[in-house]
C-alpha cells in the first residue's frame, strides 16, 4: 500500500514538473517570436536581453509549479476575509485569472495585509472554468453585493489578475451600481488581447483574442467611465503579447506600472506590485 502511494506522489510530482516546463516553454517561445518579429522591422527598438527571457522563464516556471501545488485547494476557504489594517478603507475584492483560483494569490495577500491603509480583503472563485467573462461577472456583482452587506461599505476596490481584470472591468462597466466600484487595478489583463489566446480553450478564451468584439466594445466602455483605472504590466509577459496590451490608460503614466522583466505569475509574488497598489488605494 504504501509502495502504491509512494508512486502515486511520484507520478503527480513529474507531472507538475512537465506540465509546468512544457506550458512555460510554449508560452515563453510565442513571446520569443513576437519579439523576434519585431525586432526584424524598420527602426525597431524591441531589444529584450535573453538573460532576461531566461530569468523569466525561471522564476515563471518555478511560480506555475507553486500554482500547481495549490490547486487542490482552491475550494478551501481560508481567510476569505482577512481583518482590515484600517477598517476605513473600502474592502478589497481579488479576482483570479483565466483556469486561476483564489489560493494564488496567497502570498499577494501576505504582503498586502501588512500595508496601510487596506480595507478587508476578500477573495472569489470563479466558476465554471471556461464561460463567458460575463457571466462570470456576474458573480462577482454577487460577491460585491455580499461584501457591501457584511462590510456596510459604500465602495468596493476591485483587483483582477489577468482574465480577472477583464471579469472586473465588466462588471464595473456593465453591472455595477453607479460609483458602486472606487476603482479598478489590473496586473497582466489582456484588454486588447493576447495571443496566447489561440492556446485557450472556451468562449472566454475566444473573447481574450486580439481584436474579439467582446473586446473592443468594453474598452470603449471604459474609455468612457467615471471609475478610475490602474494597470501594471511587463514588456516580457509571457500570456500578454503584445505586453502594451495590458495597459488602459496609457496617456496617464502615474496610472501605470510598467516592469522590463517580470512574466505573467510573478506580478502576484511582487512586492513592488503590492507598494504600488497600496499608493493607489491610498489616493481616495
Amino acid at each position: 500500500m504504501l509502495m502504491f502511494i509512494a508512486h502515486i506522489i511520484e507520478f503527480l510530482f513529474w507531472l507538475v514538473i512537465g506540465f509546468s516546463f512544457l506550458h512555460t516553454f510554449l508560452t515563453h517561445f510565442i513571446l520569443w517570436v513576437e519579439l523576434r518579429l519585431l525586432s526584424l522591422q524598420p527602426d525597431s527598438k524591441s531589444t529584450i536581453p535573453w538573460q532576461a527571457l531566461a530569468k523569466s522563464f525561471v522564476i515563471e516556471f518555478l511560480c506555475l509549479i507553486v500554482y500547481c501545488i495549490t490547486f487542490p485547494f482552491r475550494y478551501w476557504e481560508f481567510q476569505t476575509k482577512i481583518p482590515a489594517t484600517d477598517i476605513k478603507a473600502p474592502p478589497i475584492l481579488l479576482i483570479h485569472g483565466y483556469l486561476h483560483h483564489q489560493v494564488a494569490w496567497f502570498w499577494f495577500i501576505r504582503l498586502l495585509r501588512k500595508k496601510q491603509p487596506v480595507g478587508p480583503i476578500y477573495m472569489i472563485n470563479l466558476f465554471p472554468a471556461f464561460s463567458s467573462i460575463a457571466k462570470l461577472a456576474e458573480q462577482v456583482k454577487e460577491k460585491v453585493e455580499a461584501i457591501q452587506s457584511e462590510t456596510d461599505a459604500s465602495q468596493v476596490i476591485l483587483i483582477g489578475h489577468s482574465m480577472g481584470g477583464l471579469v472586473a472591468s465588466y462588471f464595473c462597466e456593465y453591472l455595477a451600481k453607479p460609483k458602486q466600484v472606487a476603482r479598478i487595478i489590473t496586473l497582466g489583463s489582456p484588454f486588447k488581447g493576447t495571443w496566447s489566446a489561440a492556446l485557450a480553450y472556451g468562449q472566454n478564451g475566444r473573447e481574450m483574442a486580439p481584436q474579439s468584439p467582446f473586446l473592443v466594445e468594453l474598452l470603449d466602455k471604459i474609455h468612457h467611465t467615471a471609475v478610475p483605472y490602474f494597470s501594471v504590466a511587463s514588456k516580457i509577459d509571457n500570456l500578454v503579447i503584445p505586453w502594451q496590451s495590458a495597459l488602459i490608460n496609457e496617456d496617464i503614466p502615474n496610472h501605470n506600472l510598467i516592469f522590463e522583466d517580470y512574466g505573467h505569475l510573478r506580478l502576484l509574488f511582487s512586492p513592488v506590485v503590492v507598494n504600488q497598489i497600496v499608493e493607489w488605494i491610498a489616493e481616495l
